[in-house]
């Protein structure tokens, strides 16, 4: 496990998007995989947004969905996946009929290119991992104490 910011540092997101090393001889830059299926159905709207942004699109994408409905004056979720913001949702007290139909689909790095203007109070934004990823982190740091 890696936190987010180093990973998008090594995966060359801060530069643009981690160039391709084909043919260089030298070693493949790592790269941020989203979850498959969503990266799948998201990928042409995600290199877009990317494009529109003046970014390089790069060799990988990370959908992030976020909810204005789920925003709080403290808090500002994002998710790695559209069913993770719906069982956010759940767990919150929301029913799962009525989870908010106005969902905002951006890809990580259109999102740190936001977030380093002033233009909204990031100071609030918390990317909210899976359940299995932070059963996964428990684990591990469980392993880790013993």
């Amino acid at each position: 496990m890696t936190p987010l910011g180093a990973a998008f540092e090594a995966c060359g997101g801060w530069a643009g998007g981690g160039a391709e090393a084909a043919g260089t001889g030298a070693a493949a830059p790592p790269v941020l995989r989203g979850s498959r299926a969503v990266v799948e159905a998201t990928a042409p709207k995600l290199r877009e947004q990317v494009q529109g942004q003046g970014l390089e699109v790069g060799a990988w994408q990370v959908p992030i969905f976020c909810c204005g409905e789920m925003q709080t004056s403290s808090s500002t979720p994002f998710f790695f996946t559209h069913a993770d913001l719906v069982e956010f949702w759940v767990a919150a007290g929301g029913q799962r009929e009525e989870v908010p139909q106005q969902v905002a689909l951006m890809d990580l790095r259109v999102l740190v290119a936001q977030m380093q203007t002033d233009a909204f109070p990031w100071s609030t934004a918390k990317l909210i991992c899976s359940r299995q990823a932070a059963e996964l982190a428990g684990a591990v740091h469980k392993e880790a104490q013993q």
